[in-house]
C-alpha cells in the first residue's frame, strides 16, 4: 500500500470529516529571533553538540559512537541508526536521557546502561525490533520515570514481572503499537508509581486481574480487540481510552467504579444502546466520546451528573432525550452531534444553561428550534437550512464568538439578522451556500467580527461595504464569479485574505493599495498573467505581508519593485507559472524572505544577480524548470549564513555549472536530473565554506578527475547515482576529508583506482552497486572506516577479500548480491568478524564449507537467496548464533533445513519446493516471528506443522498448490497478525473456521473464487481484520463483496488482471464501514458506473484509491447523485482524498472536473492535512503530454458542445442526468 501511503493514511488518522478548519494567515518565526544552528561534534560532524547535548537523528550509524566523541554529554540522541544491539559498556556517561528512536535495536546487554543507574530519567527505545521486554538491562535504573517502548515487536509480558528499582521510580510507560495479546495477572502490579500507561494498538483480548497498578492516572487502551472495560480497580483512575475495540457485544461492568474519572473514550466500537447502559454503571465521567458507534438512542444514564462534554458524533441518533437533557442542565458545557439523523432539536436543549459549545452539523435539520442560551460556539454546517436561524435571536447577548452555517442553503445575508446575539461574534463561517451577493449593510459597522469565511459560493458581488471595519481574515476560495477583487476602505484592516480557485485576471497595485495590514494573501489557482497587472514606480506598498501565494497561475512576469516594498514577506510561492526566465534583480531587496518556490515554471536562463540581497533565505526551489547553466553569479547576497540554504535545482536542463560573485552559505545542493556531464570547480568554490551534501545523481557525468568538486571541508553526503560514470581518478576524494556517504551506485564503474579512499577518514557508506566492477584493489577501503558497503549487482567472480581487509574493523553490512561468486571458504572472512549483515543473494554459490561463516558469529542477518546451494545447511549455520534474519528463497530447497539458529526471527523460504516439515525440524525455530513460504509446493496443512512456530506474526502461503483449508490448519498460531493465502488456485475446500483461531488478525489477503462471493462465514471468524487485500478472477466485480462483515476494517484493496466493469451496486456491503480506505488497482477497469460511490455516503472517513487501472474517463456521477448531494457534501464525501495515478485518462472535458476537484479538496477538506503535494500526484495525457490534473480547465459551455457534437469521438451515450451533472460540476468547479 505504499503507493497510496501519502493520501489514504490521511483519512485513517482519525481526523473527522467535519467542516474543514479555515485557511489562516502563516506566522513563521520572527527572521529577527532565527537561532543559528547548534555547533557540528568535533569528534562525529555527522552530528549536533549544542551544550549537554549530542544529537545524531539520521545518521547511517551502524557502531554507537565512542565515548570521546560523546563527551560530556547529558543527553543523547541516535534516532534512525542501524546499531541493532546495545552492548555492555556502549555508554560509559551518566545520562540523564537517552533516545536510541527507531535504531533497528534487538537487544539490550544487561549492562549496557549500569553507568547511569543513578541518572537516567528518559529512555526512548521506540521504533525498534526488540521482541521482548530488556528487563535485565531496565532493573537498576533507580532515576528512570519515562520509558518508551512504543513499535516494537513484544508480544507478552511476562505474569508477576519483577521490575526492579523502576518500580518505585517509572511514572509513564508506553507500549503502543506492540503485539501484545493478553496481559497477564501481576505483569505491570510492580510498577508502584506508575501513573500513565500505553497500550493501545496491539492485539489485546485480555486483561486479567491484577495486571494493571492501582496508582494509575491514565490508561490507553484503543486499538485493541477487548469485549469490555479493565476488571481492575482503578481508584486514581482520570483517562480511560477503549477507542475502537470490540465492546459491542454486552459484558458485565467493572468490578469496581471508578471514582475520579475524567474522560471516557468509547468511541468507534458499534456500541448499541445496551451495552453502552452497563459499560455506564460504575463510570462516572466529565468528559465522554460515543463518536463513530451504532447509537440509535442514548440511554438516560449517559447525562448523569457530572458530564461536562458529550460528544457522539456519526452515530445513528433521531432524537436527544429530554429527561437526560434536563437532567444535564446544570453540569453539560460542550455537546457534539454531529453527522446524526437529527430532524430537529428538542426544545429541552434551551434549559442547558451552562452549555458553551453545540455542534449539529451534518445532520437533516432544516431549522435550527431552540438552543441553549450561552452558547459561545454554534456548529450547524451540513444542513438543509434555508432560511437564516431565527433561534439565534434567542440567545443571551454578547455571548457567541463563532457560528458555523457552511454547506446549507443560505441564499441571502441581511442586515436583519444581526442582534445583540451578535455583539460579540468573533467568527462567521458561511461556505458552500447558495449565497449570491454580499451587498453593502449586510453585515453592520458595529459586528465585531474578525474572521468571515465565504469560499465555495456564487458571489457575483461583494461590496466592501458590507464588511464590518473589525474584520481581519477574509475567505473567498472559490467564490468570486466575477473575478474582481473586493475594494474599499473597509479592507484597510484585514491581515488575511484568501481568493484561491477563482477566475482572478488582474490585480493591480491600487487593489494591492486598499489591503495596508495585509499579512497573508491566497492567490493561488487564478488566471493572473502579470503580477501586479499595473503597476507604477512608488505604488503602495503592502508592509505587513508576509507570505504571498500565486502558485499555479498564468505569470510571466512578476513586478521587482512591487517586491521590493515587501520588507516582511517571508514566503513567496509562484509554482507552477509560465515564468520563462528572470531578469537581473527580479527577486532582490527581500530581508526577511525565507522560502521561495520558484519550481514548475519555464524558466530557462536566470541573469546575473536575478536573485540579489535575500539574507533570510533559506529555501529556494528552483526544480522542474527548463535551466541549461545555473551561474553562482545569479545567486548574490542569497542565503542565510545562520542557518544555511537549501538550493533545489533538480529536473532542469542544466549542462553547465559556472561561478561567480561571493560565496553562497548552501547546506544542501540538489542538482539531480538534469544533463550535467561534467562538473566545475569554479562553481563549487562559491559554496565550498558551507556545502554539507551534494546530489549529482541522474545526470550524465562520465568521469569524476582529481578533485573534481574543489575543496569541499565540510561535505558529508556526495550522491551521484544514476550517472555513467566509468572513470574515478585516484584523488577525486581527496579534497572532501569530511565525507561520511558516498553513492556511486547505477554508474558503468570496471574498476576503482588504488587509494582512492586513503583520505576519507570519516567515510562510513559506500553504495557502488550496479555498476561493472570485476574486481576491487587491494586495501581498497583502508583508511576508511566504512560501516556499509553495498557490491551488488556488479561482475565480481571472486570474493574481494583483500579489499575489505582495511575496514575490517569497521565493516559492519556487506552486500554482494548478484555478481557471480561460485565460490567461498571461512578464510574470506576472516577479518570481516565484526560484520552484521550479509547479503550474497543471486550468485552462482552452491556447494558451501561448513565453517564458511565460522568467524562471523555476531551476523544477524544473512542473504543466500536464489543459489542453488548443496549443503549441509545444520553445520553451515551452525557457527551463527546470532542469527536473525535468514533469506533462502529459490536455493532449491525440498523441504525444511534444520536450522540450529535459536534466535531467529525472520526466515524467506519463498520460490522453492518444499512440500511439508516434521515438528522435530521446526522445533530449533520457536523464536520465528515471519516465514514466507510463497510459490512452493505445499499441497496440505496439519496444526503440527505450526506447533514449535506459536510466536509466528506474519506468515506467506500464496501460490502453493492447497487443495483445502481445514479448521485445525492454522490452530496452534494465535499470535499471527499478518497472512497471505491469495494466489491458490487448486483450493477447492475452505473450513468457515479455518480463521476462527487466529485470534489477534490484522492483515489478510485471500482469493475470491470465480463466479462466487467471500464465504460470510469465513470472514465473520476474522471480523477484527483490519486491513484486506482480495484478488478477483472475474470480468465484474458486482456481488463477490456481499459477505464482508469487518467493524475494523480500515483499508480493503481489491485486485485482479482479469477484472474489466465494476457494477453500481458492487460496494453495496462497505456502507457500514465506520474508516476505510478503498482501492481498487491492478485491473482492466475502463470506467466506472454511476452511483458507485452511494452506499459510502455513510462512511465518515473514507479514502478512494483508482491508481493503476485503465481508466480513460472518470465521470462525476460515479460519486454523486445528484447536484444537491454535490452542493451538501462537496469533497467531504472523501475527506481522506481521491487518487487516479497510473491510469490512461485522457485530458478533456470527461476528466476536467477532476483539476476543480482536486483544488477544492486540497483547499477544504485537507488543507492542513498536506493535500496539496497528494492532490498534485494525478496526471492525464494530452496526447503524448502529461498534464497535471490541478492545471486542468474546463468550460461548461465548451464542454457541453463537444458532448453533444456529432463529430465527438464515438462512445456509449450518457445518460440525461450524468450529462447535466457534470455540466453543473464544471461551473461549480471552474
Amino acid at each position: 500500500m505504499s503507493r497510496v501511503a501519502a493520501v489514504l493514511l490521511l483519512v485513517l488518522a482519525g481526523a473527522a470529516p467535519s467542516p474543514p478548519a479555515p485557511p489562516a494567515p502563516l506566522e513563521p518565526p520572527d527572521p529577527a529571533a532565527v537561532a543559528p544552528p547548534p555547533p557540528r561534534c568535533r569528534l562525529a560532524p555527522l552530528c549536533l553538540c549544542p551544550k549537554d547535548h549530542f544529537i545524531c537523528n539520521d545518521v547511517p550509524f551502524h557502531i554507537f559512537p565512542e565515548s570521546a566523541a560523546v563527551g560530556g554529554a547529558r543527553h543523547v540522541s541516535l534516532a534512525g541508526a542501524a546499531l541493532g544491539a546495545l552492548r555492555e559498556g556502549a555508554l560509559a556517561a551518566p545520562l540523564r536521557t537517552l533516545l536510541l528512536h527507531a535504531c533497528r535495536l534487538h537487544a539490550l546487554d544487561p549492562r549496557a546502561l549500569l553507568s547511569m543507574s543513578e541518572s537516567l530519567a528518559s529512555l526512548d527505545l521506540g521504533y525498534n525490533e526488540l521482541s521482548a521486554l530488556p528487563l535485565d538491562a531496565l532493573r537498576p535504573l533507580r532515576a528512570l520515570n519515562w520509558l518508551n517502548l512504543q513499535n516494537n515487536h513484544i508480544g507478552e509480558l511476562p505474569a508477576d514481572a519483577e521490575w526492579g528499582a523502576l518500580g518505585d521510580s517509572l511514572t509513564s510507560l508506553s507500549l503502543s503499537n506492540n503485539e501484545l495479546v493478553v496481559l497477564h495477572g501481576g505483569a505491570l502490579a510492580g510498577l508502584r508509581r506508575l501513573t500513565r500507561l500505553e497500550l493501545d494498538g496491539n492485539r489485546l483480548r485480555a486483561l486479567q486481574p491484577g495486571a494493571l497498578p492501582p496508582s494509575l492516572t491514565a490508561l490507553l487502551l484503543a486499538g485493541n480487540l477487548l469485549p469490555g472495560a479493565p476488571p481492575d480497580p482503578l481508584p486514581r483512575l482520570q483517562l480511560l481510552q477503549l477507542r475502537d475495540n470490540m465492546l459491542h457485544a454486552p459484558r458485565a461492568p467493572p468490578p469496581a467504579p471508578l471514582p475520579r474519572l475524567h474522560t471516557l473514550d468509547l468511541s468507534y466500537n458499534q456500541l448499541s444502546a445496551a451495552t453502552l447502559e452497563q459499560l455506564l454503571q460504575t463510570a462516572h465521567a466529565r468528559r465522554l466520546v460515543l463518536d463513530l458507534n451504532e447509537l440509535h438512542e442514548l440511554p438516560a444514564r449517559v447525562f448523569r451528573p457530572p458530564l461536562e462534554r458529550l460528544s457522539a458524533a456519526h452515530n445513528r441518533l433521531r432524537a436527544l432525550p429530554a429527561a437526560g437533557l434536563l437532567r444535564a442542565r446544570r453540569e453539560l458545557q460542550q455537546l457534539e452531534l454531529d453527522h446524526n439523523l437529527l430532524a430537529a432539536l428538542p426544545p429541552e436543549l434551551r434549559e442547558l444553561e451552562h452549555c458553551r459549545h453545540l455542534s449539529v452539523a451534518y445532520n437533516q435539520l432544516t431549522e435550527l428550534g431552540a438552543l441553549p442560551p450561552r452558547l459561545q460556539s454554534l456548529g450547524a454546517a451540513g444542513n438543509l437550512l434555508a432560511r437564516w436561524p431565527a433561534a439565534l435571536a434567542g440567545l443571551e447577548p454578547g455571548s457567541l464568538r463563532r457560528l458555523d452555517l457552511g454547506y446549507n442553503r443560505l441564499a441571502e445575508l441581511l442586515p436583519e439578522y444581526w442582534g445583540p446575539w451578535s455583539a460579540a461574534l468573533d467568527t462567521l463561517d458561511l461556505r458552500g451556500n447558495r449565497l449570491a451577493a454580499l451587498a453593502a449593510g449586510a453585515l453592520p459597522d458595529t459586528l465585531p467580527l474578525r474572521e468571515l469565511l465565504l469560499g465555495f459560493n456564487d458571489l457575483y458581488l461583494v461590496d466592501a461595504g458590507a464588511l464590518p471595519p473589525a474584520l481581519r481574515v477574509l475567505e473567498l476560495s472559490s467564490a468570486l464569479l466575477g473575478g474582481a477583487l473586493p475594494a474599499g476602505a473597509a479592507l484597510a484592516g484585514l491581515q488575511g485574505l484568501a481568493l484561491d480557485n477563482n477566475n482572478v485576471h488582474h490585480v493591480t497595485g491600487r487593489d494591492l493599495a486598499a489591503f495596508a495590514s495585509l499579512e497573508f494573501l491566497n492567490l493561488d489557482f487564478n488566471k493572473i498573467v502579470r503580477f501586479p497587472s499595473e503597476w507604477s514606480a512608488g505604488g503602495a506598498a503592502v508592509p505587513r505581508l508576509r507570505e504571498l501565494r500565486l502558485a499555479y497561475n498564468y505569470v510571466s512576469h512578476v513586478e521587482p519593485a512591487f517586491l521590493r516594498q515587501l520588507p516582511a514577506l517571508r514566503r513567496l510561492d509562484l509554482a507552477h507559472n509560465h515564468l520563462r526566465a528572470l531578469a537581473g534583480g527580479a527577486l532582490a531587496g527581500l530581508p526577511a524572505l525565507q522560502h521561495a518556490r520558484l519550481c514548475g515554471n519555464q524558466l530557462a536562463s536566470l541573469a546575473p544577480a536575478a536573485l540579489r540581497d535575500l539574507p533570510r533565505l533559506q529555501l529556494l526551489e528552483l526544480q522542474e524548470n527548463r535551466l541549461r547553466e545555473l551561474s553562482a553569479a545569479s545567486l548574490q547576497g542569497v542565503g542565510d549564513v545562520a542557518s544555511g540554504l537549501v538550493l533545489n535545482v533538480s529536473h532542469n536542463l542544466l549542462n553547465s555549472l559556472r561561478g561567480g560573485g561571493g560565496a553562497l552559505p548552501v547546506h544542501v545542493l540538489d542538482l539531480s536530473h538534469n544533463r550535467l556531464e561534467e562538473t566545475s570547480e569554479e562553481f563549487f568554490s562559491s559554496v565550498a565554506a558551507s556545502v554539507r551534501r551534494v546530489d549529482l545523481g541522474h545526470n550524465q557525468l562520465r568521469r569524476l578527475e582529481h578533485a573534481a568538486l574543489g575543496a569541499l571541508p565540510r561535505l558529508e553526503v556526495l550522491l551521484l547515482r544514476h550517472n555513467n560514470i566509468s572513470v574515478m581518478r585516484r584523488r577525486a576524494l581527496l579534497a572532501l576529508p569530511a565525507l561520511a556517504e558516498l553513492d556511486v551506485a547505477h554508474n558503468q564503474l570496471r574498476a576503482l583506482p588504488p587509494a582512492l579512499l586513503s583520505g576519507s577518514t570519516q567515510l562510513r557508506r559506500l553504495l557502488l552497486n550496479n555498476n561493472l566492477l570485476r574486481s576491487l584493489p587491494r586495501d581498497a577501503l583502508a583508511g576508511a572506516p566504512v560501516e556499509h558497503l553495498d557490491l551488488s549487482d556488479n561482475l565480481l567472480a571472486v570474493f574481494p577479500g583483500g579489499a575489505l581487509g582495511g575496514a575490517g574493523a569497521s565493516l559492519r553490512r556487506l552486500e554482494l548480491g548478484g555478481n557471480r561468486l561460485e565460490h567461498l571458504d571461512a578464510a574470506m572472512f576472516g577479518e570481516l568478524s565484526a560484520l552484521r549483515e550479509l547479503g550474497l543473494a543471486r550468485n552462482a554459490l552452491s556447494v558451501l564449507p561448513d565453517n564458511t561463516f565460522a568467524s562471523l558469529a555476531r551476523l544477524r542477518r544473512l542473504d543466500l537467496a536464489h543459489n542453488a546451494l548443496k549443503t549441509n545447511f545444520k553445520e553451515l549455520f551452525h557457527n551463527l548464533p546470532e542469527l536473525r534474519h535468514l533469506v533462502l528463497a529459490g536455493c532449491g530447497l525440498r523441504a525444511l533445513p534444520r536450522l540450529p539458529l535459536e534466535q531467529l526471527t525472520h526466515l524467506e523460504l519463498a520460490d522453492n519446493r518444499v512440500a511439508a516439515w516434521r515438528e522435530a525440524d521446526a522445533r530449533p525455530l520457536a523464536a520465528l516471528r515471519v516465514l514466507g513460504l510463497a510459490r512452493n509446493e505445499l499441497g496440505a496443512l496439519r496444526a503440527a506443522m505450526w506447533a514449535p512456530l506459536a510466536r509466528l506474526v506474519q506468515l506467506d502461503l500464496g501460490g502453493n498448490p492447497l487443495g483445502a483449508l481445514g479448521a485445525a490448519d492454522l490452530q496452534p498460531l494465535a499470535q499471527l497478525q499478518r497472512l497471505r493465502l491469495a494466489h491458490l488456485p487448486q483450493l477447492d475446500v475452505v473450513s468457515p473456521l479455518v480463521l476462527a483461531p487466529l485470534l489477534a488478525l490484522r492483515s489478510l489477503e485471500l482469493d475470491v473464487p470465480a463466479g462466487g462471493a467471500l464465504p460470510g462465514a469465513l470472514l465473520a471468524a476474522a471480523s477484527h481484520v483490519e486491513a484486506l487485500t482480495l484478488w478477483v478472477r472475474d470480468e465484474e466485480l458486482a456481488g463477490q463483496l456481499a459477505g464482508l462483515r469487518a467493524p475494523k476494517l480500515r483499508v480493503l484493496e481489491v485486485r485482479g488482471a482479469a477484472l474489466q466493469r465494476v457494477a453500481a451496486g458492487a460496494l453495496a456491503a462497505l456502507g457500514g464501514q465506520r474508516a476505510l480506505a478503498l482501492r481498487l488497482a491492478g485491473t482492466r477497469v475502463a470506467a466506472l458506473p454511476a452511483g458507485l460511490a452511494r452506499p459510502l455516503l455513510a462512511v465518515p472517513h473514507l479514502a478512494l484509491d483508482l491508481s493503476d487501472n485503465a481508466l480513460v474517463d472518470l465521470a462525476p456521477a460515479a460519486l454523486y447523485d445528484n447536484l444537491t448531494d454535490w452542493n451538501r457534501r462537496a469533497t467531504n464525501l472523501l475527506p481522506g482524498g481521491l487518487v487516479v495515478s497510473g491510469n490512461a485518462l485522457r485530458c478533456g472535458c470527461a476528466v476536467a472536473w477532476l483539476g476543480g476537484w482536486l483544488r477544492r479538496w486540497a483547499a477544504e477538506a485537507g488543507a492542513a492535512r498536506g493535500a496539496g503535494g497528494a492532490a498534485a500526484a494525478g496526471w492525464c495525457w494530452r496526447g503524448a503530454q502529461r498534464v497535471p490534473l490541478l492545471e486542468l480547465q474546463a468550460d461548461a459551455a465548451e464542454c457541453a458542445a463537444s458532448a453533444l457534437s456529432s463529430r465527438a469521438p464515438p462512445r456509449t451515450a450518457p445518460h440525461a442526468a450524468e450529462l447535466l451533472l457534470t455540466l453543473l460540476l464544471y461551473r461549480a468547479l471552474r
